[in-house]
């Protein structure tokens, strides 16, 4: 599976990685965010779709790790070396071989420079490296309408299957 991709020209790097990897990655052993910017939103942090306890596993979760059944994906996007966005995947318990969107964020400093489409390829790279369809998140309506267009370039560049929000509320 084909994991993570280079850009030499603006020197970014898109990775997908697993829970305990971005827990690594963002986090100390006392679960202190090792930059602030990975803080809660409300505590100062960049990242206004990120929830840092999100990573934290409950009850639930540690069972689905037991049965190797969880599976939950994200995709960060570095720049020199920086994390600037992240998304979140979750396989959806209703479908099969679907990963439901559960955010994507970029630092704001970042935000407006090309790089939210950046981190969405990876996303949808991840679903046709894997042949996995999306579901859009209900999280922001207003995240959905500054994306919508990207979204719609990236399904007929990838041919990767999106349900959106109103399609899975019909279904």
């Amino acid at each position: 599976m084909k994991t993570s991709f280079e850009s030499v020209e603006k020197n970014k790097k898109v990775q997908v990685v697993g829970r305990a990897e971005l827990e690594k990655m963002v986090f100390d052993k006392e679960f202190t965010p090792k930059d602030p910017r990975f803080r809660t939103k409300e505590e100062g942090g960049a990242f206004k779709y990120f929830w840092p306890p999100d990573l934290r596993l409950n009850p639930r979760e540690m069972k689905r790790i037991a049965e190797g059944t969880l599976d939950d994906v994200y995709v960060t996007l570095s720049v020199e070396g920086l994390i600037i966005g992240l998304a979140g995947l979750t396989p959806d318990e209703n479908r099969e071989n679907t990963y439901g969107i559960q955010f994507v964020s970029v630092d704001t400093i970042y935000q407006g420079k090309g790089y939210g489409r950046d981190l969405l390829e990876g996303v949808f790279n991840f679903a046709k490296n894997n042949s996995v369809s999306l579901v859009g998140s209900s999280r922001s309506s207003m995240g959905q309408e500054r994306l919508s267009h990207i979204f719609e370039e990236l399904i007929l560049e990838t041919g990767v299957t999106y349900i959106s929000e109103l399609e899975k509320r019909r279904s």
